[in-house]
Parts: C-alpha cells; sequence; structure tokens
C-alpha cells in the first residue's frame, strides 16, 4: 500500500500547466463559511509558507507574490502551487490507506477513494486542470489498487478517448498534454529507472545498506528518485514549445520539496475540514503544515537564485527536437549497461549538440535569406489581426521603427519584432 500510495501521489505531476484555462480558477463548491473558517484558522502563519498552503491544500494562489510565482517556475515546482494530480492523489490515498486499517476489502477502499476524490473536485472547483488530474489520477490509482499496473496504459488511452470526446479543445492544450505524457512517464518509464537507480546505489553505498532493507522501502526509495527524473525528461521536450527554458536544477528541486507536499496537502485538508468544527486546533493542525510548505518555498528561493538556474534553449520545433533526442539519450544512459553507457552518452551528447547547432545554423541562414537587410516595411504574422513594421530614421540618422497594430497576441507579435 506505501508503494501504491507513493506512485499515486506522484502519478500526474503536470509541471508548468500554462494554458490560459488553467489560470482561471473555478468556484469553489463549500459553503462560504467554512472557506472563511479556513482562512481564519491560516491566519498568523508567516511568510511564504503560509502564502503556499492554501495552494498546496486547495490549489488557492492568490496569497502568493510573484517572486515566490517566479522561484517556483524557475524550479520546476509550479505543479505544487495548482491543483494537480498529486493533490488529488494525496488525499484519495490517505482515505484508502484509513479504509485498508479499518479492514475494508478491496473494492470498498476503492469506493471511498472515488468519493474521496469527487468531494474534493467540488471543493476546490471544476476547473479544467483539476478535472484532467482527477481522471488521470483515478486511473493510476485503479490500475495500481488492482495489482494490474501493466494496465495502466491502455486505461489511460481510453481516458483520453473520453476526455477528448467530452472537450475536444483540450486537443490543443497545454496541460492536458502534460498530464497525460507525466501519467505515462510514471507508469512506463519509473519503474525502470527506479530499478537502475537501487542497483548504482546499492554498489555506491557503505556497507551495502540499501540491499538490507525490505522490498517495499527499496520500491519507495526507487520511485522517490525516479519519478521527477522520469516526468522532467518526458515533459520536458513539451514544454520547450511554448516555455524554452531548461530548468537546470528542476529535477534536485523536486526531490527534495516533493517528499513535503503529501505532508503540507494532508494536514492543510486536515485543517480546512477542522476549521468551522474546531478552529482552534484546526490552527494547530495548520502550523504544523506550514512547516513543509516553508520548506518548499525555501527549496523554490534557493533553486532559482543558484547560478545558471535556467539555460535558453531552442524554440519551436527544434527546440523540442533536440529535447526529445537529449531526454531518449539521457534515458539510455541510465538503462545501459555500465560498460556501454559512457560511449552511448558521449554519442548523444554528440548527436544532441550537433543537432541543436545544425538548427541555430538554419534559423540564422533562414532569415538572412527570406528577409532583405534593407528592408523598410514588414508585416508580422500575428494570426487575426494586423502588425505592420515601418523602418524609420530621425533627423541624426538614428533607427526609429514604427509598430502599426499589434494584434491578440503579444507573445506573436514579440517574437516578430526579435527575428527584424
Amino acid at each position: 500500500m506505501v508503494a501504491a500510495a507513493l506512485w499515486a501521489v506522484q502519478a500526474v505531476i503536470t509541471v508548468f500547466i500554462r494554458g490560459a484555462d488553467d489560470h482561471e480558477r473555478a468556484e469553489s463548491m463549500a459553503p462560504v463559511e467554512w472557506q472563511q473558517a479556513f482562512a481564519e484558522a491560516l491566519s498568523g502563519l508567516p511568510g511564504d509558507g503560509a502564502a503556499l498552503l492554501p495552494g498546496l491544500t486547495l490549489g488557492d494562489t492568490s496569497s502568493v507574490d510573484h517572486g515566490l510565482t517566479a522561484a517556483m517556475r524557475v524550479a520546476s515546482l509550479t505543479h505544487l502551487t495548482a491543483v494537480s494530480g498529486a493533490n488529488c492523489a494525496i488525499v484519495t490515498v490517505a482515505v484508502i490507506g484509513l479504509a485498508a486499517l479499518i479492514g475494508f476489502p478491496r473494492w470498498a477502499r476503492v469506493m471511498a477513494g472515488i468519493a474521496a476524490l469527487a468531494g474534493f473536485v467540488m471543493v476546490v472547483g471544476l476547473q479544467p486542470s483539476v478535472v484532467r488530474a482527477a481522471v488521470m489520477a483515478t486511473v493510476v490509482l485503479m490500475t495500481i489498487a488492482l495489482g494490474r499496473p501493466g494496465a495502466g496504459i491502455p486505461v489511460v488511452a481510453f481516458a483520453v478517448c473520453v476526455l477528448l470526446m467530452v472537450f475536444p479543445g483540450w486537443s490543443i492544450s497545454p496541460g492536458f498534454t502534460l498530464s497525460v505524457a507525466a501519467t505515462v512517464a510514471i507508469l512506463v518509464l519509473a519503474p525502470v529507472l527506479a530499478r537502475r537507480f537501487l542497483s548504482w546505489a546499492e554498489r555506491v553505498t557503505p556497507q551495502k545498506w540499501i540491499a538490507r532493507l525490505s522490498p517495499i522501502a527499496r520500491r519507495n526509495l526507487g520511485l522517490i528518485l525516479a519519478v521527477p527524473v522520469s516526468t522532467q525528461l518526458v515533459c520536458q521536450p513539451i514544454i520547450m514549445l511554448f516555455a524554452p527554458v531548461w530548468p537546470t536544477y528542476g529535477v534536485l528541486a523536486n526531490m527534495l520539496a516533493e517528499p513535503a507536499a503529501p505532508v503540507a496537502t494532508i494536514l492543510g485538508m486536515v485543517a480546512f475540514v477542522l476549521a468551522p468544527v474546531v478552529p482552534w486546533l484546526a490552527h494547530i493542525v495548520a502550523w504544523l503544515g506550514w512547516v513543509p510548505a516553508a520548506w518548499i518555498a525555501l527549496v523554490a528561493q534557493t533553486a532559482a537564485g543558484m547560478p545558471l538556474a535556467s539555460l535558453p534553449w531552442l524554440d519551436g520545433i527544434g527546440g523540442a527536437a533536440c529535447a526529445a533526442a537529449a531526454s531518449v539519450f539521457i534515458c539510455l544512459v541510465i538503462v545501459a549497461r555500465p560498460g556501454r553507457a559512457r560511449t552511448i552518452g558521449a554519442v548523444g551528447a554528440a548527436l544532441t549538440l550537433g543537432l541543436a547547432f545544425a538548427l541555430a545554423l538554419a534559423q540564422v541562414v533562414g532569415l538572412s535569406v527570406t528577409r532583405p537587410a534593407d528592408w523598410r516595411i514588414a508585416m508580422c504574422d500575428v494570426g487575426q489581426g494586423d502588425a505592420l513594421v515601418v523602418r524609420g530614421f530621425d533627423s541624426q540618422g538614428q533607427p526609429r521603427d514604427i509598430l502599426i497594430d499589434t494584434g491578440r497576441h503579444a507573445d506573436l507579435v514579440e517574437s516578430c519584432l526579435r527575428s527584424l
């Protein structure tokens, strides 16, 4: 059950959900008095931990300032401040674990978990990211609870088909794509990486203490290391399509912060439930939840403040292709035999760097061929609307360009102006 809980908690790391629909927070269906009581229970908590705890619990990021939001983004921890599959699974697994302690049969535990998940979704609101996360978390929980993780991929495929039939607009949503990719990464790649990480750790740790752990403890330890790595490798090429930046310390930050997230979420939910009934006890529980929330904020701020915290990357399809190539070769290096890992790593690094250089050169040559150096008027492709750039000069011969109209998409205009 512990191993299944860890899998489920990590099952849907929906990193960098940046679609416009994901920023719209839906109205909670919880009574207003309940929400006010929870806010009062959090009163008096200091620093960034107090701002993060509502986000870790209910996805409410209204108290998180821009500085902390930016730090969480640089450290690849933004999925913790939004309601994702991790939040849904934490609540569900807690209920399933309690039902198991009481002695419920397997089918009753599953039904209790689904009921808890439905209640959590009602509390946080029916926003798109919550619906996606709930479905994907349920898929992983069901496959593991039934003891058939190998059947996870067909079930995920069925869930994707159903969701796209109900919400066809999600087919172009970055959040939906990342939800599915992260779920598949956990089901397929994480177990392989976990076994390899444990094999490495057993060879390098003194006195072979890892080999003395129970099978469940060893599996949990391997998954703690493998889940952030697998999701980062699978999701990063997708992220490069709309955020061409490589988070240098993202995996390390997730390894340090992820163990604290379930603790903060569970304690926050307990405080939320107790707030209207036993306010003083809810305040004490909120203080306990503040500790892991403050730790997550500290990890984010530290990672964001380190040198080269984020590295620029090629944008567009080329950047995604380079990231995908790098991810593939990193996976091959990890799973390869010790004698072949160095060779595969060297070949992969050479091919990835060569591909990146070729794409960068193609962009430079393409711009020089398609755009004359002495251009006077340029029309930017901004979708619906116009964006006309007129090159001019002042009386002293200094360039003074004029932009007429901007269209509806500022990012397209900025990209066009940078290319000019």
